[in-house]
């Protein structure tokens, strides 16, 4: 498969992450000093902020690995990631059965 060709295959995915990419950096941008200041004692919020920080880094990474021609293939094992699996999660950077093995090490 040629670089060309792994694009086009992947162009639903890239607008999809492009998206979300979007999407969290406008939630990000719109926290404010008090919920910053929550955050220190609120566990929710704190999460919450957390998680939208951590997919950002999931989904600029990927978008990475997409320009590279990286993008479909675990970074542990670097055998592809199955489709079913990046039409859910398309910031996935593994297969399900490294992410395994990494959460019971």
């Amino acid at each position: 498969m040629t670089a060309t060709t792994h694009h086009t295959d992947h162009d639903h995915l890239r607008t999809a992450l492009e998206e979300t990419r979007d999407d969290r950096r406008v939630l990000l941008q719109s926290i404010t000093a008090e919920e910053l200041l929550a955050a220190e004692t609120d566990p929710v919020i704190a999460a919450s902020i957390g998680s939208a920080r951590r997919i950002l880094q999931e989904v600029e990474e990927a978008l990475a690995r997409m320009d590279a021609g990286e993008f479909g293939f675990c970074v542990h094992c670097r055998r592809p990631i199955p489709a079913g699996r990046l039409e859910f999660l398309p910031h996935a950077s593994g297969c399900v059965p490294c992410l395994q093995s990494q959460r019971r090490a």
